[in-house]
């Protein structure tokens, strides 16, 4: 089972919280969760996968997708905490190279500031 809610903490940002698994079977429902996120507008995504109790390559795939349909923006960036379920798949295919990285919402909502005014 997963979850995944959108919110905005701040005028320029939109966050998808998602908790539970990401599989083959819950990664549509992600995927038009994101697609939601990405319609609604802002310059600044982000995805926050800190809850997430597994993470296959379904929903690399997801993230790939994100971002190549992400052209709204500039920024994009993901929240994995000390996630090893998130982090080790990241790692392995060096999208943690491509995504921008975080430890809690409150540094990514911090970096999508910075990206604002810089």
């Amino acid at each position: 089972m997963m979850t995944a809610t959108l919110t905005s903490p701040q005028p320029d940002t939109v966050v998808c919280t998602v908790t539970g698994d990401v599989d083959k079977a819950t990664a549509p429902a992600l995927s038009d969760k994101i697609a939601e996120a990405i319609r609604d507008v802002r310059p600044h995504l982000v995805i926050d996968l800190s809850r997430v109790a597994f993470f296959g390559s379904s929903g690399l795939r997801v993230l790939i997708e994100a971002l190549a349909n992400y052209d709204n923006g500039d920024h994009v960036a993901l929240v994995v905490g000390a996630n090893r379920r998130v982090v080790l798949p990241l790692q392995v295919t060096t999208l943690d190279q491509v995504f921008d990285l975080h430890h809690d919402l409150a540094q990514a909502l911090q970096a999508c500031s910075a990206a604002a005014t810089g």
